[in-house]
């Protein structure tokens, strides 16, 4: 079974389990409350299911903005509690004030919700230790052929949460092998071998189906085995495209360049309403973003700023102020975490990213889009063009409010770490669709949860 194909089945399973787990945990509140095994002939009962159904469309909602069903990779203990300690709070919240809002129903089974939540949360708790602990005992071992420095990120940081295990690497070239990748395979106890049979040797003792192809393609690879390029292996664990494996042809081959007519009107139709809903929002929080500001420093409340967009076409950004006023005297510069320049109300604005509402409006004009590479400045733009191959390439598109970059890597204030984000760019405009739009809108949001 493909990587895809294996984490959609994953994510099914726990949906259909989840769902059977909340309906139980509803029955059996109902038990306890009622004190009767009789419950589904109440009158009550039904009335009750319809109402939880319609909250239960948020908390599902809830649970995918929290990351349940981001499997693999497997979360580590801590993040998972957090989310579920998260989820309890917020489930609660959400049947309360819906039965508060629906003041006009006969019902308003409080004690019923706070069982049912606890219960489903040690349901989905217990769902997913158990299913965690089977997935780190199945490994899907695989050979390499050849040898690459991003052999050495996947073995230490992506190989064991995605449930996949090297048996061994063979390398066409001594060269290869460098002292960064000798540690990590000793550190990993990945033998290296010498040739291509004692490979496939390795491969039939432990019944091993797949073969990363690293160097080169190589020809006779027995009938059992499944080649699979490590530029496709390589993207779909870590969901970014390594420069190293990027040239022209590649961008030729993955990058289109012209859009789908039907698909760019679904976008921007989409921009639209969600930039109307975020202008309300921007208008409504005003007064009280923009006294705050004043209070706290003197200066404009709003702060523009030149950024480059689609086919390096330049226009005005909109954003509050976060900075003093006169932060860049000395010209453009980088940004960074404990910036002095920052204000203490421009910190709480940028942590909640308050600050960026007023883009809202650039995306009502048509400037950005809901979802993209973020634009950056054109100052910032010429120098990263000379020094990073490619960069020019995510002009190609309209530039986003939020983006895949963004909520998978950090803010940037190097060469360097802009090479790592570009990274990540490249990986949304080879895959860019409306599902994966709608992902990235979601894990956004999650950016406003506890």
């Amino acid at each position: 079974m493909t990587f895809e194909k294996k984490s959609v089945w994953i994510k099914l399973t726990l949906l259909m389990i989840d769902l059977l787990s909340i309906y139980s945990a509803l029955l059996f509140s109902l038990l306890i409350r009622t004190q009767t095994f009789a419950v589904l002939a109440l009158e009550q009962t039904w009335m009750i299911f319809l109402h939880f159904s319609i909250i239960y469309l948020i908390l599902f909602l809830l649970l995918f903005l929290l990351g349940f069903y981001d499997i693999p990779p497997i979360p580590k203990p801590a993040s998972l509690f957090h989310n579920l300690l998260t989820f309890f709070f917020l489930a609660n919240s959400t049947g309360i004030i819906y039965f508060y809002l629906n003041f006009s129903l006969l019902i308003s089974p409080k004690t019923i919700l706070l069982l049912d939540i606890s219960f489903f949360c040690i349901l989905l708790m217990t769902s997913r230790l158990i299913l965690y602990s089977v997935l780190k005992k199945i490994k899907n071992k695989i050979v390499c052929i050849g040898l690459c420095e991003e052999i050495v990120e996947l073995m230490n940081n992506y190989l064991p949460q995605n449930g996949y295990e090297i048996s061994a690497i063979t390398s066409f070239s001594k060269d290869e092998a460098n002292e960064k990748i000798r540690t990590a395979l000793k550190e990993n106890n990945v033998p290296l071998v010498a040739t291509i049979p004692e490979l496939w040797d390795i491969a039939y003792k432990n019944n091993i189906k797949i073969a990363v192809l690293i160097s080169k393609i190589y020809q006779d690879i027995p009938p059992q085995i499944q080649p699979i390029s490590f530029n496709h292996f390589y993207e779909q664990l870590t969901k970014k495209i390594s420069l190293n494996l990027v040239d022209a042809l590649w961008i030729l081959d993955n990058i289109p360049i012209h859009g789908n007519k039907l698909a760019d009107l679904i976008k921007r139709i989409t921009d639209i309403s969600l930039s109307i809903v975020g202008c309300i929002l921007c208008i409504i929080l005003f007064p009280i973003i923009s006294v705050i500001i004043k209070v706290d420093s003197t200066g404009t409340i709003f702060y523009t700023q030149k950024r480059m967009g689609k086919n390096g076409k330049i226009f005005i950004i909109y954003k509050f102020r976060t900075m003093l006023q006169n932060a860049e005297l000395k010209g453009p510069q980088w940004a960074s975490p404990n910036d002095n320049r920052m204000t203490r109300t421009g910190r709480v604005l940028r942590r909640l990213h308050l600050d960026e509402l007023p883009q809202f409006f650039n995306v009502l004009k048509g400037q950005l889009s809901m979802v993209g590479p973020r634009p950056e400045r054109p100052e910032f733009v010429k120098e990263l063009k000379n020094k990073i191959p490619f960069y020019s390439i995510r002009h190609i598109v309209k530039p986003g409010l939020t983006g895949w970059a963004q909520i998978s890597y950090q803010a940037t204030n190097t060469i360097e770490q802009v090479e790592k984000k570009l990274q990540y760019d490249l990986y949304y405009l080879k895959n860019k669709s409306f599902i994966l739009d709608f992902s990235i809108i979601i894990k956004t949001l999650r950016n406003f949860l506890p």
